[in-house]
């Protein structure tokens, strides 16, 4: 079976990203403890809800490598994705904390996002 394959530039990809993702992060300085940020994602499809949240990333975490999430609060999940012609392994574990999920960078290291589930009130979120 064959599988277009849409090439968008990453300054293209970050203004489109913005305007859809629900993501607060800590300044980059004062991003001590173990959670730098929450992520607020539109559903339970993690690949549909990564499009738009690992460019937005990337200008934190250059050379995204893996996601770690857990596995029984997303939908089935392929092992990998392709994000800004990079492969990035998705890495579903039951030892993940059920609200958050890490996104490494074998260059800069963990970021930990707090996750707001989908379904979540917006006044409560």
């Amino acid at each position: 079976m064959y599988a277009p394959t849409l090439h968008v530039d990453a300054p293209q990809a970050r203004r489109s990203a913005a305007r859809g993702l629900r993501l607060r992060l800590k300044p980059a300085h004062r991003s001590r403890g173990v959670v730098q940020g929450a992520w607020w994602p539109r559903s339970t499809d993690l690949v549909a809800g990564l499009r738009l949240l690992l460019p937005a990333l990337s200008s934190r975490l250059a050379g995204i490598d893996r996601v770690i999430y857990d596995e029984d609060t997303w939908a089935p999940t392929p092992l990998e994705m392709e994000c800004e012609s990079q492969s990035v392994i998705l890495d579903g574990s039951s030892d993940q904390s059920i609200d958050t999920l890490s996104v490494i960078s074998e260059q800069f290291g963990r970021l930990v996002l707090l996750i707001v589930p989908p379904y979540t009130d917006p006044t409560r979120a």
